[in-house]
């Protein structure tokens, strides 16, 4: 009697869900690689790239003032008197607080402009995904980062930025 139970029990769900014939069909998509090789997403890229580089190039011009004026200040410490090294060390941590000023901005104004710019390439590409997605048969399409393993013939990255190219 408990054998059939415990059979009972367990082929007893199946049978429940053996009613329903739906098949879920999951796919999944690399957003990152979408957004690199979609042309609109590429511009985006391309010119937030080119931003923080302008923004790396004057922060590295500003470190190179203080280390210059550390220098200037170590190699001439002995013929200086104590109002000049005051003076050299004044002038040190005034860069440093407009270094720490500049980069505080500039991160400000770097995510400011990719939430500006990326927000609406991101948008396009979602609207995309679930318009498309249906069509191609996938009640679900997940971001390729959380697959630890799949079929390929289940990634729709490549078929989405042809469409969006179309678009």
């Amino acid at each position: 009697m408990k054998k059939i139970l415990i059979a009972l029990l367990f082929v007893l769900p199946f049978g429940l869900f053996a009613r329903e014939n739906k098949i879920i069909k999951i796919g999944y998509i690399n957003v990152q690689n979408v957004l690199k090789s979609y042309s609109e997403g590429k511009k985006v890229v391309d010119y937030l790239k080119n931003l923080k580089d302008s923004y790396e190039k004057k922060k590295e011009e500003l470190e190179n003032d203080i280390k210059r004026l550390e220098k200037e200040l170590e190699t001439r410490a002995k013929d200086l008197n104590e109002n000049q090294v005051r003076d050299y060390l004044t002038q040190i941590e005034s860069k440093r607080r407009e270094l720490e000023a500049y980069v505080k901005n500039a991160n400000q104004d770097i995510d400011k402009k990719e939430k500006e710019m990326l927000t609406p390439v991101y948008q396009k590409i979602l609207q995309t995904i679930k318009e498309e997605a249906p069509k191609m048969r996938f009640n679900f399409i997940i971001d390729s980062k959380y697959v630890l393993v799949a079929d390929p013939d289940l990634d729709i990255t490549d078929a989405i930025i042809r469409i969006l190219e179309k678009k």
